[in-house]
This record gives C-alpha cells, structure tokens and sequence, in this order.
C-alpha cells in the first residue's frame, strides 16, 4: 500500500502594478492496496452479496478495506463480478470538521508482472462516506463481466490481482491568492552586440581594410571564430596587437558570416 498527500500550496503576493491572482483547489490524500486473489476457482460460487475482503490499509488518515464479491453485489449484478470500497474506520476528526468522507476510487487490474493494466481500470466519481459508521461505495464502473475478467484477467494459476487507487478529499480551499507569473522578456542579444559594433564602445580592436577603419572588440571576435581566438590571445600579452591590416575579402567573408549567425550588423558596414 502507498499513500501520499498533496503538497501546501504558495503563498499569494500582490505585484507592484497593482495585478493580483488567486486560485481555488481541493486538498486530498492518496494511496493505493493491492488485493491478489489465489484459487479463486473455487471461491466464485459462494453466493450473492457475499464479499471477500482485504486486509486493511489507510489513507488520509481513515481505515480501509476492499470488498470483493465473486458472484455480484445483489441479483441484478449475479453474472458480473465486483469490486467496492468499505470505510472500517475514521480518524478522530476530520480536517474540514464534516461528519461525511468525500472519496474518489479507481480498480485497475495487475498484469503477470504487476503492473497496471490501463484498458481495465473501473472508476467512480466522488462518492460520500459517513463516518459514524462502517460503509461502502459501490458504482456501475466498478463491475466488470465475470466471463470478460476470467479470460482476460485470471492468469493459468488461477489468480489475479487488482490494484485499488484511493483519492480522499481532505478540503475545498478558495480566495487562495498566487503569485502572478512574470513575462520573460526575449532576448535582445544580437540587437545589443549591433549597438556595440554601430557605436564603437568598449571596442579594443581596429581593421583597415582598404584604407578604411573599422572598430571591434576583442573578445567577441574571438568567441565567434578560432582563427581570431588564436590570432587576438594566442600569443602573450605585450605582443598583441591592436590594429590589424585585413584583406578585403578576409573581412567581408567573416561580416558576412557574422551577421547570418548573430544579426550582428558587420554587413551594412562592409561596402567592399
């Protein structure tokens, strides 16, 4: 058996703009019991309305069973087998100070191996438990065809297993505010590095290239191509140079590529 409750929720803000958000949610508990039934050959047959139970498991607090009738609930179910939830015993108090138990079930057969079986699972909707005394929840969803379960269900050693998925609605909480989520805004990263190339601040480097100066910087020609990484920080630091004669075509070639990767702007300024 396994059991979880849902996590608290966070705290509510208000943001400086004056936009707020707040949110309505049902705080439950989880768990699960697994009931593996073995001969069971030779428990159908046992009569109407007499069920097998499992032993009993707790979530949210509360203490369970499964209930398991062989040859249905009542005439009417008597060629279906089916499966219940039975409330043995409740927790000194509930949470929310209601006498009642709101509960949601699901039945989902195990294949050879253990695992669940999606295409057989039986559910309910939220079905209301008293728990001043003993009780159990039965819905159409969790009845299935008795010859559709042996054959589809009942392994050749005559057992099978069913998996029970308990959902307890502890409380409704409402008028819970959240924080609003912030917009991200877009990244303006080749916008930026263009302004630094248009405007020539923080450049370090220069190019002349057919009688004409361009300005650069250091480090981001170096980040974009191994042949500038060796050529600006390859060598020791005196005998860097700052001012480069570059081939026209050398240039044009590397703007070119520049402003495909990064919209950086060196081809407007390369008119050679």
């Amino acid at each position: 058996m396994s059991s979880s409750r849902s996590p608290a929720q966070p705290p509510a803000t208000v943001t400086d703009e004056g936009y707020s958000a707040s949110m309505a949610f049902a705080e439950t508990s989880t768990g699960w019991h697994v009931l593996k039934v073995e001969n069971y050959s030779q428990i159908k047959g046992i009569g109407v309305a007499r069920p097998i139970k499992s032993s009993t498991f707790i979530v949210g607090g509360h203490s369970w069973c499964i209930t398991f009738f062989p040859d249905g609930s009542s005439d009417q179910t008597a060629d279906w087998v089916c499966f219940g939830l039975r409330l043995m015993r409740r927790r000194r108090r509930s949470n929310s100070g209601d006498d009642n138990v709101k509960v949601k079930t699901k039945f989902t057969f195990l294949d050879k191996v253990g695992e669940p079986v999606p295409s057989s699972s039986m559910g309910t909707g939220i079905c209301t438990f008293s728990t001043r005394g003993p009780s159990w929840g039965y819905a159409y969803p969790q009845v299935i065809k008795r010859t559709v379960m042996e054959s589809c269900h009942v392994s050749d050693d005559d057992t099978f297993c069913v998996r029970c998925d308990v959902t307890v609605v502890e409380k409704i909480c409402h008028g819970v505010s959240s924080e609003v989520p912030v917009a991200v805004p877009p990244s303006d990263l080749h916008r930026h590095l263009g302004d630094l190339l248009a405007t020539g601040v923080g450049a370090d480097v220069t190019f002349e290239v057919a009688s004409e100066t361009f300005a650069a910087h250091r480090a981001v020609l170096a980040a974009r191509s191994p042949v500038f990484m060796a050529e600006l920080f390859g060598c020791p630091l005196k005998e860097r140079a700052s001012h480069w004669q570059a081939a026209p075509t050398l240039l044009s070639r590397f703007s070119h590529w520049q402003a495909a990767r990064l919209g950086y702007g060196l081809a407007q300024k390369d008119r050679h």
